[in-house]
């Protein structure tokens, strides 16, 4: 537990949480020896480790312990990943294990992993059905090559923040698609104007944007690429399309568009955050221009109806909110 600010402060709320850590009877590893200021600022540390996380307090930064970088060197010298690589389902959960606590800790985009993630599946699935959990897979050669860019990133261990930047949204976007096109609002912050945009498929696109699991993500993809600005750092985008609002939480998805989607805007906007939430189709604002079939530039105005449902995502009262 870290406790950060202007001293006064920190020692008040310090003194507080001791006195309900011991009204309600937890244990901690360090107590002060009483409550003075003296005795609490004393345990003041610079730097710490709990569970593989290395923590440095001087620039709130985080990295993997040396203890986690050891297992994962080991791992790396022990495959050979110049040529097809065969696991046991126990090896590859093992390894995983691995993969996903590093990401969990270091930037390491798992939408980036799509193949290695799914070829364990694949073999996590087998060993189940048969009960067998020394089933062996061989890994495709594009999940082989997603893991050695796993090792590369987890071994170079770059220190990153230890809390991403949340707060009000620098932008805010709330898009959806049709068959026919796609369509999105968007409000920077500090605004009350709603800017829109909306779109018809181009032709090489008819065949795919039939489909809601291709034409949603693509319309959030369009989207971004319109309004976000260099500056912003924090963006929520509301759709109506569940699976992209599951896979963002996660940091992956099993479908392979969803995934493409959070790869493509880590690789574009990659000093942006994404907030994506869930609203009722009922409730989109932006259902009306994805209808329209063409780019409506300065022209369109935005009906009442649609302002109604704008101002309920201003005062985020959406009923559908993740």
């Amino acid at each position: 537990i870290r406790f950060a600010g202007p001293r006064a402060h920190t020692t008040v709320a310090i003194q507080g949480f001791l006195a309900r850590c011991r009204h309600v009877g937890v244990q901690l590893d360090r107590w002060p020896k009483d409550t003075s200021d003296e005795a609490i600022h004393s345990l003041d540390e610079r730097e710490g480790a709990f569970l593989g996380e290395h923590y440095d307090y001087r620039d709130s930064t985080r990295r993997l312990t040396d203890k986690t970088l050891k297992k994962i060197q080991f791992v790396r010298e022990a495959v050979d990943l110049s040529k097809p690589l065969t696991m046991t389902a126990l090896q590859f959960s093992t390894l995983m294990g691995l993969v996903f606590w590093s990401a969990s800790v270091l930037s390491i985009n798992l939408s980036e992993m799509f193949h290695l993630i799914r070829d364990y599946r694949q073999c996590a699935a087998n060993a189940a059905i048969s009960n067998n959990y020394h089933f062996q897979l061989t890994l495709t050669n594009t999940a082989r090559s997603e893991l050695e860019q796993w090792f590369q990133i987890a071994l170079t261990n770059a220190r990153v923040p230890m809390v991403s930047p949340t707060g009000e949204p620098t932008l805010t976007i709330v898009t959806d698609a049709s068959a026919v096109g796609y369509g999105a609002f968007a409000c920077t912050k500090g605004s009350t104007e709603w800017k829109v945009m909306s779109g018809a498929w181009p032709a090489h696109l008819k065949d795919k944007t039939g489909s809601s699991v291709f034409a949603e993500p693509e319309a959030i993809y369009l989207a971004c690429l319109r309004f976000v600005r260099p500056e912003d750092y924090f963006v929520r985008i509301y759709t109506d399309h569940s699976p992209v609002v599951f896979a963002n939480n996660a940091g992956y998805a099993k479908g392979f568009y969803p995934n493409e989607l959070l790869r493509r805007l880590h690789v574009k906007f990659p000093s942006a955050s994404f907030e994506i939430l869930h609203v009722k189709g009922v409730n989109n604002p932006a259902d009306t221009t994805s209808r329209i079939g063409g780019d409506v530039g300065e022209r369109y105005e935005v009906s009442e109806e649609e302002r109604g449902k704008l101002r309920l995502l201003e005062a985020e009262m959406w009923e559908g909110s993740v």
